[in-house]
């Protein structure tokens, strides 16, 4: 059997395959926050024949000064369990496990969409169009309670687990970069201090859940900003996470706000000059190298056999795909019986900018899903 469809595990929970579907924010949701329809046919359709070991959703606010879109789903208040309810169960139907990944925007946030000042360790000032507010400690001492919630939110809705995006520019990665983090408190300072509230919120979540609940994190290699987060400070701050408690590691980088496409987590990819392809795959294999939990390597996969030879040289557990599976959600399904095509993605990102749209996350070049 290929080893992308061997079965693996995360914590206590038995994956059918190695194969990860990585979370994109969707833009499928109502007036309250709630999942459509729209949105539970998108996992319903992605979780069929159980192909795709693990299906993660996008980004869900924990509170509501947390939100980062318009249309973004919502773990914040128990209004929304029942829809939450319908994704999960769609999901898994077929045998694919899922996870809701939880987030706070922090200064990523819009004051116009949220009505309220965007939240983070420091004021950045250093970066005007993303300045806001400085959290006190006592805000920030909140943040595991609510992040606890809403994953015993995603629990009661049926989820296999949560991931907690550390990464981005969003408000874990903003508290973990000396970019952003300029605080005087026990939250800054020292790596050890700048990792202080993802600790927190890993044991508070399994606190509130139990440890049979997996906890992910997705959490940026390097911020790719001079004065960023590098390599070797994201592995300091992941054994840290890992004693707290967690459960596995996807493996991504970047701020979503950089104005060059290169500069970001959605980096181009081309098959046929061979660029772009695999490019968070050093750092991936870092990680698995010394880590005893799950590895996900994400960017840049768009073939079979690339992903099979990741997995069978040992430098992942699990490979994840986010953009092909848009424009073709039943790739996956092809892959399994034998017909290994090359996704035709072109990496040019038109789906991520409709997901801000009342058009929803979908690839308007094959019009899949819009």
């Amino acid at each position: 059997m290929n080893r992308l469809w061997m079965s693996c595990s995360i914590g206590s929970l038995q994956l059918p395959s190695r194969l990860v579907c990585t979370a994109a924010g969707e833009g499928m949701c109502d007036g309250r926050f709630h999942a459509t329809p729209r949105l539970v046919e998108r996992y319903r359709e992605l979780g069929k024949a159980g192909v795709i070991g693990l299906l993660i959703t996008g980004h869900a606010f924990v509170c509501p000064e947390g939100r980062r879109r318009e249309a973004q789903i919502s773990a914040a208040d128990d209004d929304g369990i029942p829809a939450l309810t319908e994704v999960a169960t769609a999901a898994k139907a077929d045998g694919s496990r899922i996870f809701l990944q939880l987030s706070h925007g922090g200064l990523c946030c819009e004051p116009e969409l949220t009505g309220m000042p965007s939240l983070g360790p420091s004021a950045a000032a250093h970066a005007p169009e993303y300045a806001g507010r400085a959290m006190t400690t006592e805000e920030v001492q909140r943040v595991p309670e609510l992040f606890a919630r809403a994953a015993r939110r995603a629990q009661l809705a049926g989820f296999d687990g949560v991931e907690l995006h550390m990464a981005h520019g969003f408000l874990f990665s903003e508290f973990l970069s000396p970019f952003f983090n300029k605080r005087e408190d026990e939250y800054g300072g020292s790596q050890e201090n700048r990792t202080r509230l993802a600790v927190q919120t890993i044991m508070a979540v399994h606190d509130t859940c139990g440890r049979d609940f997996p906890v992910i994190a997705k959490i940026n290699s390097g911020d790719g900003v001079e004065g960023g987060m590098t390599l070797e400070m994201a592995l300091h701050s992941a054994r840290m996470m890992q004693q707290a408690g967690l459960d596995g590691l996807e493996i991504s980088g970047g701020f979503c706000f950089q104005k060059k496409q290169s500069d970001t987590p959605m980096k181009p990819v081309s098959l046929k000059s061979g660029a772009g392809i695999g490019y968070f795959r050093e750092a991936a294999r870092r990680f698995h190298k010394e880590f005893s939990i799950p590895v996900i390597m994400v960017g840049g996969i768009r073939t079979f056999d690339f992903a099979e030879e990741i997995l069978t040289r040992g430098e992942a557990d699990m490979v994840g795909m986010c953009r092909p599976l848009i424009r073709e959600p039943s790739l996956a399904r092809r892959w399994y019986r034998g017909e290994t095509v090359s996704s035709d993605c072109l990496s040019c990102n038109a789906c991520v900018k409709l997901s801000r749209t009342s058009a929803g996350l979908c690839c308007p070049v094959k019009k899949a899903g819009c």
